[in-house]
């Protein structure tokens, strides 16, 4: 596990980042803030110990995959997932 993931786990005030949270999960939900213009890289990255470049770092993964998975998806509603799916919540 990496220290970004390690840092995740221990991160319980985080309003983001939920205690004993999957650090995966952490990572969508500080991604699906910064990208919705709810914070910054800077502040999520502070409070989990790690560089704002890492923090853009995931967004441009997490931007990568949505991409690279919408041209896998064929059309239609069999091949549809809801986002609160992806990051295992209702929004």
């Amino acid at each position: 596990m990496d220290k970004a993931a390690t840092s995740l786990k221990g991160c319980e005030d985080d309003d983001h980042v939920a205690a004993n949270e999957d650090p995966r999960r952490g990572k969508a939900r500080i991604v699906l803030s910064v990208l919705a213009g709810e914070m910054t890289c800077t502040g999520p990255a502070q409070r989990i110990g790690v560089s704002s470049a890492v923090v853009t770092k995931w967004k441009h993964q997490f931007l990568q995959a949505g991409a690279e998975r919408l041209e896998e998806v064929p059309r239609g509603t069999a091949g549809t997932m809801q986002r609160s799916t992806l990051i295992g919540h209702r929004i």
